[in-house]
């Protein structure tokens, strides 16, 4: 073979060996850096479409927390300038009777009153342990700094004032807001009927019993 012959077939291989680079570069392919954007985006579009097909969202990391159902306790009626009734309330406390409006007992342990509508929870006067209100049925709350009466808080209430209770959970389960006109010796203050939207004052407090 002449040294002419043998620099051709070395051009020709060496041609050859550029050509094949040549193809494997522009013939349609990717580098690995573009394939793997092509499959994460693909991933993570597919996620996505999966989840707005499902009638889902993208998770924020936040537990869905149900609202609390909170049972229809009402303040129903009170006397914030307390009167002895017969042998009921010897001591002339102040006094408020909460409403249960459902058809089960209602344990209130941990629940709060405070004579305010705008001081929360947090400063509430908690119900003695052991307090239950009966399905439909009543309760006298007494405020007095004697200890009379059950349950009892150490509090008295005023002419021109407010009245709210709180679930544990720190809602606010009534609230009520009376003035001077409605605070009568010998009468009380309520709701007619009995967990209405009504207030009047009544000429004889029914403690315990139906508003009428």
């Amino acid at each position: 073979m002449t040294d002419h012959m043998t620099r051709s077939l070395a051009f020709l291989t060496v041609a050859c060996l550029f050509g094949a680079l040549l193809s494997c570069s522009n013939g349609g392919g990717t580098t690995d850096a573009a394939a793997d954007a092509g499959t994460d985006g693909a991933n993570d579009a597919g996620q996505l479409h999966g989840d707005a097909a499902d009638g889902g969202s993208v998770d924020d990391g936040k537990a869905d927390v149900p609202p609390v159902e909170l049972p229809p306790v009402f303040i129903n009626e009170l006397s914030a300038k307390g009167e002895a009734i017969g042998d009921w309330n010897v001591s002339g406390s102040d006094w408020a009777e909460l409403y249960n409006g459902s058809s089960e007992d209602i344990d209130l342990k941990s629940w709060r009153v405070i004579d305010s509508k705008t001081k929360g929870f947090d400063v509430a006067m908690a119900l003695p342990p052991g307090t239950m209100i009966a399905a439909n049925g009543y309760l006298v709350v007494f405020f007095n700094h004697d200890g009379e009466g059950s349950p009892v808080l150490d509090k008295k209430l005023g002419s021109d004032e407010a009245l709210s209770i709180y679930h544990p959970t720190g809602a606010l389960v009534d609230m009520v807001n009376w003035e001077p006109a409605d605070i009568v010796p010998d009468k009380s203050w309520g709701r007619t009927p009995d967990g209405g939207d009504v207030f009047v004052v009544f000429d004889k407090p029914t403690p315990n019993a139906t508003n009428k």
